[in-house]
């Protein structure tokens, strides 16, 4: 199976299934063959339950495979087993299923045992976990977690690897077909749980940083986007729409308002409450009280102001802000949270419905599906740019530190209709 490239779901359950037979046996079985349950399940429900389907064998489900075959001659399992070096505990009884669990068991448990064995309180390791966000630890986890899989697979202690077995890791992933950008997260992972745990630090090798410049050349990693749709594109479709939109095209348009003309991430308004909105008499004032990704020790985003746009009220989001809270004030309840869902029991708006929203309007407008929600960042800035903007300003808006940033990820080129070529032959 490992060297195959499809097989059925049957065929994958059944293999599942000698797994778990195996697991009064093998230590940590659960943790092996789990993963392998999740990504069955979710074939088999898009194959609409036909078992005999094919599914891909993943570089992921041979990751795993990889494990069994390597560890189940070795394996044991304990008759007795001692008491647990750190218990975990949530609040599943009221509901609240924390985000970190299953995070923890991989990584941020083993850093608590560390930081415990070097003489720091409970209160101080709270301390110094929470430097991590939950996306940033969610993101290690993965890799973390692939580290240690790595590491049971060629029998070498995880917390005492050498430079050879770190990169024989990253060239594991880098056969695995990861893209640059990724492996240097799953460097920046493993040294940072290698550095706090053991001391040990691969960061400053000189082998480290030729093996990811030998990967950038090899597979390089290039600008996504070469250049950018046109601003007024957008605004052009807004300002046709009728009025009194359904409420999923109004909440697309309120959101793809606030990102032009903030140059704020999605998160930004995600994160917007109530309490936030203050209205003057033609101007908005939101406040930004919350973690966002710009965040840092001496730098949090100013509250973002709107001023009323009068030449067009289509346009203008003041006036968009108020309708939308009109239109909604009935349906959310005790939901505090700015945004909330078009269906019922129209609970907060996540993450991922803010970027179907954006992502809806920017279609509808005309906008290539190649792009992406959070691109509207870029069309803002670039627009801003090309009109003149001061660069203090944009870096204020956006929340900026330097024009590096700028200049490297999000000043793109706006496509023009009207290239050099059909120039010269309308002319004709």
């Amino acid at each position: 199976m490992v060297n195959s490239k499809f097989i059925t779901i049957r065929k994958f359950a059944k293999l599942i299934g000698m797994m778990v037979a195996s697991e009064p046996g093998i230590q940590h079985a659960m943790l092996y063959y789990k993963p392998l349950e999740k990504i069955k399940m979710k074939n088999l429900n898009f194959k609409k339950g036909n078992y005999d389907a094919f599914m891909k064998v993943s570089p992921i489900i041979k990751e795993y495979l990889d494990w069994w075959i390597g560890n189940i001659e070795t394996s044991f399992k304990p008759v007795q087993i001692g008491n647990p070096h750190i218990i975990i505990e949530t609040d599943s009884s009221a509901g609240n299923k924390s985000p970190l669990t299953e995070i923890e068991t991989w990584c941020f448990s083993r850093l608590r045992i560390s930081l415990r064995e070097q003489g720091f309180s409970d209160d101080s390791t709270e301390v110094i976990l929470s430097s991590w966000r939950i996306s940033t630890r969610k993101t290690y986890a993965t890799y973390i977690k692939k580290w240690f899989l790595f590491t049971q697979m060629i029998h070498v202690d995880p917390m005492k690897p050498s430079l050879s077995n770190f990169i024989s890791f990253l060239t594991s992933l880098y056969n695995s077909k990861l893209k640059y950008s990724t492996i240097g997260t799953a460097r920046s992972a493993v040294n940072q749980l290698l550095k706090i745990c053991t001391g040990i630090d691969f960061s400053e090798s000189v082998v480290v940083s030729k093996f990811m410049k030998g990967i950038f050349e090899l597979r390089p990693s290039l600008p996504k986007y070469s250049n950018i749709w046109d601003v007024n594109t957008v605004l052009t479709y807004i300002s046709r729409l009728t009025d009194h939109l359904p409420l999923s095209i109004l909440s697309g348009k309120l959101c793809v308002l606030f990102l032009l003309l903030s140059a704020q991430r999605g998160q930004t308004i995600h994160l917007v409450e109530i309490q936030d909105i203050s209205f003057g008499s033609n101007d908005i004032q939101i406040a930004t009280n919350h973690l966002i990704k710009q965040s840092r020790p001496g730098y949090h985003l100013a509250p973002i102001t709107f001023k009323q746009y009068d030449k067009d009220p289509k346009l203008c989001i003041v006036r968009t802000f108020r309708e939308y809270l009109d239109r909604t004030a009935a349906l959310r309840g005790k939901v505090t949270k700015l945004l909330v869902t078009t269906q019922k029991p129209h609970p907060a708006a996540s993450r991922d419905t803010v970027s179907r929203w954006v992502k809806s309007l920017l279609t509808s407008a005309g906008v290539d599906k190649c792009f992406k929600p959070h691109i509207v960042r870029s069309a803002s800035v670039s627009k801003a740019k090309e009109k003149g903007v001061k660069l203090e300003t944009i870096l204020k808006s956006a929340g900026w530190s330097n024009a590096r940033i700028f200049a490297r990820f999000y000043n793109k080129p706006i496509a023009d209709d009207h290239s050099f070529e059909n120039a010269i032959l309308n002319n004709c």
